[in-house]
């Protein structure tokens, strides 16, 4: 949960920054690349975080299922 909280602050915090300099857009034409780069860093840490995380991956072949349209067939051989 901390993550969650870390994840989000760091997001409301360049939103926050890159609006209070909107009004030098034309001097700082950065901020808008700046932004971009932090939100795909986030997404990029939160991916890593996922697949390191053992339960996530090894529900892998459920997730599976499901694109598949065979949910109930894998599901309840996956849960016994």
């Amino acid at each position: 949960m901390a993550s969650l909280a870390l994840y989000w602050s760091v997001m409301i915090a360049c939103y926050l920054l890159a609006s209070r300099l909107r009004r030098y857009a034309d001097r700082l034409g950065f901020v808008n690349t700046l932004l971009s780069v932090s939100v795909y860093a986030l997404v990029f840490v939160m991916g890593l975080r996922m697949g390191a995380n053992r339960e996530v991956t090894d529900n892998l072949g459920a997730v599976r299922a499901m694109r598949n349209g065979d949910v109930m067939t894998k599901v309840e051989i996956t849960e016994e």
